[in-house]
């Protein structure tokens, strides 16, 4: 994005799951700095804080003068996520018109010892709650041919630098990278574009990997992430749809799907040592 690209997202409502810290808190400020009214959705207060998060972003960006609205809500089922866009909807007296999912948690138990309980809660955060989210507003985001989505997804899902506890964050951003691509493709011709941010950045729940020797060798603020996500639910990105987009620091690469390819040494051995005759052309 040029220095000199100012970008409005005047009056649209916004709504950014996870949105209390880190990369969240980065798009929720990036958003309301362009104009777009914002639901900070993240949990509730607990233990000592007398106030949550997202309530105390709220509090800070309508000091700002910018339209904020703190939603304390735990967000692990679809129905949370339906209720945190209606929460937003009822409070703004406006249809959602940009959603960000965001939220996320990471596990740390070996994934041969790992129970039901936390699993579903794993999957609950990254892949129940970002499709009750979806599922509410995209109604309406049809209906006024004007809708971006944008979730968060990671490159783990390739392979996890997680250690034994990040096979299951894998397999559920894995998800909701398919989750993207799939309803991407029913969206198109809409006006409704569904991207995704695979995300480098700086935060409390990636500082621990990113203070290995050698792993911060450019600026990882998660202030980037959140430009191209204001980018993306901008009328510039009108024409992007079932993308997935990595961005660490200045630095964006997109992933190009995972195509079949014929011909390869492996497909080589399988049809010779299996005694196939001939090979598909697609």
């Amino acid at each position: 994005m040029s220095k000199s690209t100012v970008i409005s997202l005047d009056q649209q409502l916004a709504v950014v799951t996870g949105g209390g810290a880190g990369i969240g808190l980065a798009h929720a400020r990036a958003l309301a700095n362009a104009g777009a009214r914002v639901a900070i959705v993240d949990l509730p207060a607990s233990g000592t804080r007398t106030k949550s998060l997202a309530a105390e972003l709220a509090d800070e960006l309508n000091g700002e003068g910018a339209h904020a609205l703190a939603v304390d809500l735990d967000l692990s089922s679809v129905e949370a996520g339906r209720e945190a866009i209606r929460k937003a909807q009822d409070f703004f007296s406006s249809p959602v018109s940009i959603l960000v999912n965001n939220a996320g948690i990471t596990s740390k138990t070996d994934f041969m010892d790992i129970k039901d309980q936390e699993l579903s809660r794993l999957f609950g955060v990254h892949v129940f709650a970002y499709l009750g989210a979806i599922q509410e507003c995209l109604g309406a985001m049809r209906d006024q041919n004007f809708g971006r989505v944008i979730n968060t997804v990671s490159e783990v899902a390739f392979g996890s630098r997680f250690g034994d506890g990040g096979v299951t964050y894998a397999a559920a951003k894995a998800a909701v990278w398919s989750m993207t691509l799939t309803i991407a493709s029913q969206c198109e011709n809409s006006g409704v574009t569904v991207n995704a941010i695979s995300p480098g950045a700086l935060t409390g729940m990636s500082a621990q990997l990113l203070s290995e020797p050698g792993a911060q060798s450019i600026d990882l603020d998660p202030k980037y992430v959140a430009q191209v996500g204001v980018w993306l639910a901008s009328d510039l990105a009108h024409d992007v749809n079932g993308k997935i987009v990595h961005v660490a620091g200045p630095n964006v690469r997109e992933y190009i799907g995972m195509k079949r390819t014929n011909g390869t040494p492996l497909v080589q051995r399988i049809t010779s040592e299996c005694g196939f005759s001939t090979q598909l052309s697609v």
